[in-house]
This record gives C-alpha cells, sequence and structure tokens, in this order.
C-alpha cells in the first residue's frame, strides 16, 4: 500500500522550556481525567480519521521533568488516538494537533493557537503513523499553572494546507456514552430485500438481534474501540442467492467508509429457493459510536437502530 505523507515538512513545534528563577511556587498534584466515547469524525485532506482523547494528565509532572517547567506554568499530557478510515496510509506530525482556549461565544473553529507543545526526548511522543488501524500515543502542552483545562479543546489542523482548521475535541464530558456491556438493541428495521444478479435469485437478508459493546469470544477490543454483534438470517425465496461473509460490512456514526467483520461465522455457498442460513458478524467501532447501518454486497443498507 503506497503510503501518503501528510505533510510536506514538520513544523517546528516543539520546544523545550527552562525552569526560571524567583520563588518557589506550591506544586500541585496531577489529576488525570478520562474520557468513555469522547470521540469524533474529521475528513483531514481526503482522509476519513476518527479522533479520539483517552485521557489527559493535568500538572503533569516527575523527578526528570521538573526542571523543564517554567515559573508560573504547567505541563498537560494528553493521550489520543487516531483511527484511518481511509484506504490509503497516512501520516499526522504532532504539528496537526494544538491545545487552544475556547472562545468565549463558544464557536468551534477557534484558531486561537495560543499554545505550545513540550517535547522531551526520554519521553513517548504520538509519531502519527496511521496505517489501516489505530495509531496511539502522547502530546505535551504547556499552560498558565492556572489554567483550567477544561476550558480548552484539542484542535485538529490540516498541516498541508496552511493548518487549516478542521474540527475539534471538547476537554469537557464527552457527549458519546457507551452502552452497558452485552446490550440488546431494540430494531428500527429488522430485514431488506436483497437480489443476486448473478444467479438470477432474490431473497431477504434479516437481522435477528444487535448486540452493542458486546464481550465474549476470544477477540478483546483496545481501549479506544468495541465491539458489535449482528446475528443474522438470509432467506432465498427463488434462484439462488450466493452467501458470503464478505458480503456484510457495517458504517456508523463515525465510521463513514464500510468496515468489514473482525469475527464471523456463515455457511458460505449457494442457497436454492425455500431454504434459509443464520451466522453473525462482529464488528469494531470505535468507543462511543452508535446508530449502526449493516451493508449487504455493497448495494443495501439496513440501518440497525
Amino acid at each position: 500500500m503506497k503510503k501518503l505523507v501528510l505533510f510536506g515538512a514538520m513544523l517546528a513545534l516543539f520546544v523545550s522550556v527552562t525552569s526560571c528563577g524567583g520563588d518557589a511556587t506550591e506544586e500541585k498534584e496531577a489529576t488525570t481525567v478520562e474520557f468513555s466515547g469522547n470521540s469524533e469524525a474529521f475528513q483531514l485532506g481526503g482522509f476519513d480519521i476518527v479522533v479520539s482523547v483517552g485521557k489527559y494528565v493535568d500538572n503533569y509532572s516527575d523527578d526528570e521533568i521538573k526542571g523543564f517547567i517554567a515559573q508560573g506554568k504547567k505541563i498537560v499530557k494528553v493521550e489520543i488516538d487516531v483511527l484511518n478510515n481511509s484506504e490509503q496510509d497516512l501520516n499526522l506530525p504532532p504539528a496537526a494537533f494544538t491545545l487552544d482556549k475556547v472562545s468565549t461565544d463558544k464557536k468551534e473553529n477557534i484558531g486561537v493557537n495560543n499554545l505550545i507543545a513540550l517535547k522531551l526526548d526520554s519521553y513517548e511522543i504520538y509519531d502519527g503513523d496511521v496505517g489501516s488501524t489505530h495509531a496511539t500515543g502522547v502530546l505535551y502542552y504547556e499552560l498558565d499553572a492556572d489554567a483550567k483545562v477544561s476550558d480548552y479543546q484539542l484542535n485538529v489542523r490540516n498541516t498541508m494546507n496552511g493548518d487549516a482548521h478542521v474540527g475539534s475535541l471538547s476537554l469537557k464530558e464527552a457527549s458519546r456514552k457507551d452502552a452497558a456491556e452485552n446490550t440488546e438493541m431494540k430494531l428500527a428495521n429488522a430485514s431488506v430485500a436483497i437480489e443476486d444478479m448473478l444467479f438470477d435469485g432474490t431473497g431477504t437478508l434479516t437481522v435477528d438481534k444487535v448486540t452493542d459493546n458486546f464481550q465474549g469470544g476470544e477477540f478483546e477490543a483496545t481501549a479506544y474501540e468495541k465491539m458489535v454483534r449482528v446475528d443474522y438470517t438470509i432467506t432465498c425465496e427463488k434462484g439462488k442467492v450466493y452467501c458470503s461473509t464478505s458480503d456484510l460490512m457495517m458504517v456508523t456514526d463515525l465510521l463513514k467508509n464500510p468496515i468489514f467483520s473482525l469475527d464471523d461465522e456463515l455457511e458460505s455457498g449457494s442457497l436454492e429457493a425455500g431454504n434459509s442460513v443464520s451466522g453473525f458478524a462482529i464488528f469494531t467501532v470505535p468507543t462511543g459510536d452508535a446508530n449502526y447501518t449493516l451493508v449487504y454486497s455493497d448495494d443495501y443498507e439496513l440501518p440497525l437502530k
């Protein structure tokens, strides 16, 4: 797969700051704020991506970093995850993410860009290398010591297009919430008519059950994703319908391009008229995602909620 580099030259965003002289200030205790489902979908230069904030650490420090924190300042450590929902790889520099104060009129397109990221060679930092799955890392930002992190938001910028603002993620409590483990969803529309032109067949795809935040089996979701299990039945009513797990895909609120299942079970093959076959498919979607649509053979869509 050809790798596309999203930025031309890495911006010199990272600087080292040294502590200033003067009276010692009281050291504030570090606090960690974790989110569930704090994710948003963005289109970045033709790429569909999902950016998530997993947690941030306010007043981040340790014995090695103390000497780098300037007088009256503090370091905020932000953990992010990027999911590439496109067909090609991309590379995101740390410069694509800025931590900016929200304006008083609460507009989404902020562009204040008044913070600097702190790079310490001995610390993990987001490298932005996103292939067909996730890339996770951390960034460090310098704020005034008395700043409230919840007044800021993570802005996503297109570094190939003049740092154009693409979208924002709030650092307040997320609006998206996860369903409880193994939550059975109420189906809005349980079946759709299907056609197999190759075998001159017609039939029906019926969704029997959808389990949100599915837990079970041999696969385990990461911190930034969950599993959705779809149990279904395909019935042939005329001619023949060829059944294959590769015909089943899913799109969601956050995933705009169809994804294939992580795990599935179906007795594939040609289905004769009057017969039916049942199976299941398990999809991995971003944490906090909802409103799933099952896509069959690229042509038929079945909203699941």
